[in-house]
């Protein structure tokens, strides 16, 4: 039986989400994920440090459980000193090709939604869906998400390759990642219809 998950990226096709799909699996949300939308994920992450300072808090409260990566563990304890967070830090020293590689922190990926993916597969869910991977970014790396102002957008490949590097090396692993993002750019990961994914789990609950 497999044990899926989604992933909620912050690209706008987030917004186009059917609603039964949020309660179908658990969901890992990133960055402002929590603080935009009106589903409280299960588990919440970051890669960079930009949005800790608001989102620490929030995510706390609403007891989703934080995994953050130790590349910026140094910035978190300069920035909340005394405060205590439950956070389950985590690295990996190894993974797809073609991936890079911080000697002191691990795997370099290029957005938190690919993090969040290898995540998932640490957590131990062998199917993974993205939803918000529209693999767009704005002009001058202007990121287009979906809770900002609309920008003119461009398919951003190096976003895809990494997002089929990760894919295939799990799926030889026994791990399917799939997304659901619609409409999206990517092309280096399998497609599927939101719809159909609600309608399999439905209909095989876990």
């Amino acid at each position: 039986m497999q044990n899926p998950v989604l992933i909620a990226g912050c690209g706008p096709s987030i917004l186009n989400v059917p609603y039964d799909l949020w309660f179908a699996m658990p969901v890992i949300g990133v960055n402002r994920f929590p603080a935009e939308h009106a589903i409280t994920p299960e588990y919440w992450t970051a890669w960079d440090t930009w949005s800790l300072v608001e989102m620490l808090p929030i995510v706390s409260e609403r007891k989703s459980k934080i995994y953050l990566n130790k590349r910026i563990f140094e910035y978190y304890n300069n920035t909340f000193k005394d405060e205590d967070y439950d956070i389950n830090w985590w690295t990996d020293m190894s993974g797809p090709p073609g991936i890079p590689t911080n000697p002191k922190t691990g795997l370099v990926f290029t957005t938190t939604t690919h993090a969040a993916v290898w995540l998932g597969h640490r957590l131990g869910f062998d199917a993974i869906f993205i939803v918000g991977f529209d693999c767009t970014q704005g002009y001058l790396h202007n990121n287009h998400h979906f809770y900002g102002e609309p920008v003119d957008s461009k398919y951003n490949p190096k976003w895809d390759t990494q997002m089929g590097d990760i894919a295939v090396y799990l799926e030889n692993m026994g791990t399917f990642v799939v997304n659901l993002s619609s409409p999206t750019k990517a092309c280096s990961v399998p497609w599927a219809r939101a719809e159909d994914i609600i309608e399999r789990y439905q209909k095989d609950p876990r």
